[in-house]
């Protein structure tokens, strides 16, 4: 499945995007961790303007390891979709599983030097106040940002 997960991005090109996109999202939730990992960058890579409402679902998973994948993606995502997807991430780094906070904040953090104006100041403030979150890994991914 890893292999797999691989070749989705690499033959995007040849085959129909759509049945490709079909597969990585699959894999997203793939019992294995490194599958999903893999899958995360295939997804992201496949993501068009079209697919953009499935990571806002993914978002607002009832299931955590959804909401993390969602937070994976958007942090691979082109900046062009990411930009897009700025109010779900903020609910992302809102969100009551630590973990999904944290790979909300290490997205948030990646995207800061491409975005500007309030967009850029909404991140700054969530991540300002999650330097200072009751889980100290929450607080220490926050906190590896420099500014």
């Amino acid at each position: 499945r890893l292999k797999v997960s691989e070749q989705l991005r690499y033959c995007s090109e040849f085959f129909n995007k759509d049945v490709l996109f079909q597969s990585a999202r699959i894999l997203i939730a793939d019992r294995v961790a490194a599958v999903r990992k893999d899958a995360i960058i295939s997804f992201a890579h496949l993501v068009t303007e079209d697919k953009l409402p499935i990571i806002v679902q993914l978002a607002s998973d009832d299931r955590y390891w959804e909401r993390i994948a969602a937070a994976e993606v958007i942090n691979n995502v082109d900046i062009k979709f990411g930009k897009k997807l700025i109010r779900p991430l903020l609910n992302l780094c809102r969100d009551k599983v630590a973990n999904v906070r944290i790979s909300a904040v290490a997205a948030a953090i990646s995207m800061l030097d491409k975005l500007e104006g309030e967009d850029k100041e909404e991140i700054l403030k969530i991540i300002e106040e999650l330097k200072h979150y009751k889980d100290v890994d929450v607080a220490n991914t926050a906190n590896s940002v420099f500014l």
